[in-house]
């Protein structure tokens, strides 16, 4: 509308008037100055109130000579011809965009009235606002409110919608993409047995018997029709949409909903008819999972030849972006029986689709619809490839839906765990060990596994997966208070663990032990590294451990730590790593003895290490731990 204004503005703006209209017009347009701040600036205009009477005046070709100077003026010709031509004799787009607006108004009144003042209203509308108002853009969510709000005594002004030509507005709406939508509102509020709705029925069934003339928001109401109809109508649609109904995505929401309503042997027989032949270019096609998921609710002697045609290609179709989702929803709703025969089909292509990027998904959903037999043929089939699958970045995801669904089902993993005896090792250090040995540790005789890891322990922690496998194993054994087998771990890495902190996978896992084992443990392993401390200290991964050790270790132990590590407090004091294992080690030197120590080192070596860079966040950490302490001893 802003852009129409100015353009009416543009047309006019070398006309000069001498006097303002008069303020008895009734529709008046008032401009603000911003409008002309483009204008030439040699060009004097003088900025008016028009009113619509004066456009009505100029457009029918007269002038007063009191409002408008040089009526002859071939501007104002140019005027009249740009704006108002033969085709707004009747109503002028201004007019109409006011009709609009009073149409909203009376609309959004409406959402707040009571059941008769909005009787009045309805009976106030003529049908010309009311199509108006259902094609609209910014209307019809208001009328499908309002429709939504009608009680029984209003459904009778739903015929205003359709007057005076019902076959005429219904096709209009049809084609319409909010029209469709208001439509789809009426059939949905209005009792299937209603008079209002029995008039508008036949005209929407003779709409939508040809289907192939039907756009997306004819389907739109198609869809909804098929939901609410009688049996009788839908059997004549049915009919209607023999070798009609397009397979390749065009109707596929359409003929999920006629699969859906479906409710006698005839119907059934129908969709059979229709779909024989081609359930396999239907499968392909996208968005086609949810027909099979109400397909597959047909009795099963209407679908042998849906399983005929898909079977003999099931590792294909498993295999496809879309269809694999349509063959999940077979195997979902398929009974025992038709699971079986699915199953005998699968089997020799299992560990192919395992690792396949769309035949895991089917694979997962067959290891959750399966009974205890049917899941030892599948172990049995995957036991010589544990390993590989293990070790692929999608096939680790079927090797841990196996194992926690023989959790659930209480099986006995003998043939899971000897198709991996000899081989924890290579599984721990795959890239995805940590989700497969999380998963092995709640199998029944999982003892298996831990004693091959424990029997490599040191060459799993220096690997930068396998790290991560034991760090899962000490997380597994706290969870369950396992105190004995934290034990275990730390007797098997006694003398390896000055070398596993000096490198990074392995210093994850120490720093995981002294945080996790009890303090027999940390003093354990403490005592091993004690005589490297120092070189520890000034390490890129062992000043981890030493600051690790540090926070785990107690009064005595923390002393300990400042005996041996004061001969070298200034070299470890402005080295980039020790200045860290410094830091931590003022902030746990809180007993009177240890921080006279502290301050010895600090009067000894204060002005060196302050000058240094490293050695400055020493001295600031310093000043901080001297407040700190005043206020302990106070």
């Amino acid at each position: 509308e802003r852009k129409h204004l100015r353009l009416m503005i543009s047309s006019i703006r070398f006309v000069r008037c001498q006097t303002l209209p008069s303020r008895s017009d009734t529709f008046q347009l008032a401009f603000r100055r911003n409008i002309f701040k483009n204008e030439p600036k040699n060009i004097t205009v003088f900025k008016p109130i028009l009113a619509f009477g004066s456009f009505q005046k100029l457009r029918n070709g007269h002038s007063s000579p009191n409002s408008i100077q040089n009526p002859t003026n071939t501007r104002q010709n140019h005027f009249t011809s740009k704006f108002f031509t033969k085709s707004d004799e009747n109503d002028s787009s201004l007019n109409w965009a006011w009709k609009e607006k009073m149409l909203e108004s009376k609309l959004k009144k409406m959402d707040e009235l009571d059941t008769v003042q909005m009787e009045a209203i309805l009976s106030g509308l003529t049908s010309s606002e009311i199509r108006l108002a259902c094609k609209h853009i910014r209307l019809y969510e208001l009328m499908i409110r309002i429709i939504g709000m009608m009680e029984s005594q209003h459904f009778p002004f739903i015929l205003k919608f359709f007057l005076p030509d019902p076959l005429k507005s219904v096709k209009s709406m049809f084609a319409n993409p909010y029209g469709s939508k208001v439509l789809v509102a009426i059939l949905d509020r209005v009792p299937l047995q209603h008079t209002c709705l029995l008039h508008i029925r036949g005209n929407v069934f003779r709409e939508a018997s040809d289907i192939s003339n039907l756009d997306s928001n004819s389907q739109r109401v198609l869809e909804k029709f098929v939901e609410i109809c009688s049996d009788d109508k839908f059997t004549q649609l049915l009919k209607s949409f023999k070798n009609k109904i397009k397979l390749d995505g065009e109707h596929h929401y359409l003929l999920s909903k006629c699969i859906n309503r479906c409710s006698k042997p005839f119907h059934y027989l129908l969709i059979s008819e229709e779909l024989n032949g081609k359930i396999v270019q239907l499968c392909k096609t996208k968005n086609s999972k949810l027909i099979f998921q109400y397909l597959m609710n047909f009795p099963s002697e209407h679908l042998e030849f849906v399983m005929d045609e898909l079977l003999p290609r099931i590792k294909e179709l498993s295999m496809d972006f879309n269809s694999c989702g349509s063959i999940e929803s077979v195997i979902e709703k398929s009974n025992e029986e038709q699971l079986t025969r699915i199953l005998d089909n699968l089997y020799p292509h299992i560990v192919e689709l395992s690792m396949n990027q769309f035949g895991n998904f089917v694979i997962q959903t067959v290891i959750e619809r399966v009974k205890e037999q049917q899941m030892k043929n599948i172990l049995e089939r995957t036991s010589h490839h544990l390993v590989e699958l293990s070790s692929h970045h999608i096939g680790n995801i079927i090797v841990q839906k196996m194992t926690k669904r023989c959790t659930e089902m209480g099986l006995h993993h003998n043939i899971l765990l000897n198709g991996l005896e000899g081989n924890v090792v290579q599984v721990c250090k795959s890239k995805h060990s940590q989700n497969i040995i999380q998963c092995l540790l709640n199998l029944k005789g999982a003892e298996l596994v831990i004693d091959e890891i424990f029997t490599n322990l040191k060459e799993i922690s220096s690997d930068a997966n396998g790290s991560l496998s034991v760090r899962t194993l000490i997380h597994s054994f706290v969870e369950k208070a396992d105190q004995t087998n934290l034990q275990k771990i730390v007797d098997n890495l006694t003398s390896h663990f000055v070398e596993l902190s000096l490198n990074q996978p392995g210093s994850f896992v120490v720093r995981e032990l002294i945080e996790k084992a009890d303090e027999g443990s940390v003093t354990k392993i403490m005592e091993e590294l004690s005589p490297r401390l120092t070189e520890l200290s000034i390490h890129q991964f062992g000043s981890l451990v030493v600051q690790t050790l540090i926070d785990k270790a107690n009064e005595e132990q923390i002393t300990k730590i400042l005996d041996r590590l004061s001969p070298h407090f200034l070299k470890l004091s402005t080295h980039k790593n020790g200045s860290y294992v410094v830091q931590k080690l003022m902030v746990a030197s809180v007993s009177p003895s240890q921080a006279s120590v502290i301050e010895g080192l600090m009067t000894k070596f204060g002005k060196r290490i302050r000058q240094d860079y490293f050695g400055g966040f020493v001295f600031n950490k310093y000043g901080a731990y001297r407040g700190s302490l005043k206020k302990i001893f106070t």
